[in-house]
């Protein structure tokens, strides 16, 4: 059932357009006006209301964030303060009274490449590094769904058509008849390139445990892919769809650009930002549920995990990684004693916490360049890591374990690892895995644990929804 209407006397028309009519759209600044929609109105569909735009989606059990077009690009190559004060100065405009009186603070979409030098013509056109304040962005938190336009000033006749165009378009979407989405389809089995497959990874891995062994690294994240056929092009927002229902990770996004989209439910928190205290999570050690995934199982993988010298390891490198980047920006850090076992999407990880308070004037674009790639999907040390990487790996990452999320005007961030993710180009989605090579890797072991991770996108389906 489509929600229904904002009011019985207001359209969206009604609730936008006289802000776009006052005198502050005729100033040189970012306007932002808001709309409180029924909270049964979901921000997914702004996509699918407006699907010839770029998009960006983010959601957590706690929030759902959904964005289209873009009003201001923020460069990572530029200086933080001046382009961050524009989005923080931005015009208020009030379009009507809803029943929280409050709009939630603008957000900043987006991602960066795993290595800004790094990408092929698969991942061009999604791999133009920064973050977006999107034209229109739908909000969900604590009940309360919000609608909001972000213009540049002074707003011309062509940007009303345009914003006539949209509103028209989203609200047929969103409480009307029109707007038809792709179903789901269940894919082919996965194909594996021939430059990826057992034997060949697989010697990736030995060259690897050679050099660690040599000491020319300490550990280094090894990446593999496989390709999914569908029978009709791969719908993004069905996807995006069957991972809510399925609760898949922590960090569930989206990245839309043309016909090519970039999705994943990843598990893994790069940092989550708030004033000057900051969380960053340690994520690494994995261990196969298998097909049952219940209480005895997480046992089981709980105490292979505490017993296994290999992930301990593993994941010991990572923690330290990441007290190691931090330590120059803080005034205090440290890290919980112990690790726990987390389960996400039939497989079990070991996870610390590190925490920090961060000194005066470290933005989140400072964190960014400073902790990615974490140990977790890089390697130790850093650069040796990542060239290996390059040298082995038969294609660049893209957006595959890049940094992805949200950045505010004041300066909070969470931003997410993009691990459990899919390139979806037309009939094909193009999933990615990796695994963590250390000294006591076995290379066959190395191969199965990637399998594991690449399973995710072949059990979804319509057989699953509800499961």
């Amino acid at each position: 059932m489509r929600p229904r209407s904002p009011t019985s006397a207001l359209s969206l028309r009604d609730m936008f357009l006289p802000g776009i009519d006052s005198p502050a759209a005729d100033q040189p600044a970012v306007l932002l006006l808001a709309a409180e929609l029924p909270p049964e109105a979901d921000p997914l569909n702004l996509w699918l209301a407006i699907s010839g735009e770029s998009g960006a989606f983010w959601e957590t059990e706690e929030e759902t964030i959904s964005g289209v077009g873009v009003c201001l690009r923020l460069d990572p190559a530029g200086v933080w303060t001046e382009q961050i004060r524009r989005v923080a100065a931005a015009v208020r405009v009030p379009t009507m009274d809803s029943s929280s009186g409050h709009a939630p603070e603008p957000r900043l979409l987006g991602s960066l490449p795993f290595a800004p030098d790094w990408v092929d013509e698969q991942w061009a056109c999604l791999s133009r590094p920064g973050f977006v304040l999107p034209r229109w962005t739908m909000f969900r938190a604590a009940g309360l769904v919000t609608l909001q336009l972000a213009v540049e000033g002074p707003v011309d006749d062509a940007v009303r058509e345009t914003i006539e165009r949209d509103l028209a378009s989203i609200e047929s979407t969103l409480f009307g008849d029109s707007g038809t989405e792709q179903p789901w389809a269940q894919p082919s089995p996965a194909r594996t390139p021939r430059d990826q497959d057992a034997a060949s990874w697989q010697t990736a891995v030995e060259s690897a445990v050679t050099a660690i062994r040599e000491g020319l690294l300490q550990k280094v994240v090894l990446s593999r892919s496989v390709t999914h056929d569908f029978p009709y092009p791969v719908s993004p927002i069905a996807l995006l769809r069957l991972l809510r229902e399925s609760r898949a990770g922590r960090y569930r996004f989206g990245f839309r650009q043309g016909d090519t989209a970039f999705v994943g439910a990843s598990p893994e928190c790069l940092f989550d930002k708030r004033s000057n205290s900051v969380r960053v999570e340690a994520l690494a050690g994995t261990y196969d549920l298998g097909p049952d995934n219940t209480a005895d199982a997480l046992i089981r993988a709980t105490e292979h995990l505490f017993a296994s010298g290999k992930d301990l390891e593993e994941h010991s490198l990572v923690v330290w990684g990441i007290l190691d980047a931090l330590g120059s920006m803080s005034d205090s850090v440290s890290a919980d004693e112990w690790p726990v076992v987390r389960e996400s999407q039939g497989l079990a990880h070991l996870s610390t916490n590190v925490t920090a308070e961060l000194r005066p004037g470290v933005t989140p674009l400072t964190l960014i360049e400073a902790l990615h790639p974490t140990p977790a999907v890089g390697g130790l040390p850093g650069s040796a890591a990542l060239e290996f990487i390059r040298q082995v790996e038969p294609e660049p990452r893209g957006l595959f374990a890049a940094p992805v999320g949200w950045i505010s005007p004041a300066g909070d961030a969470c931003i997410a690892v993009a691990i459990r993710s899919a390139l979806l180009t037309g009939d094909q989605a193009r999933v990615y895995a990796g695994a963590g090579i250390v000294a006591g890797s076995d290379p066959a072991a190395e191969w199965e644990e990637t399998a594991a991770k690449l399973r995710w996108l072949g059990k979804l389906g319509p057989e699953d929804e509800g499961a």
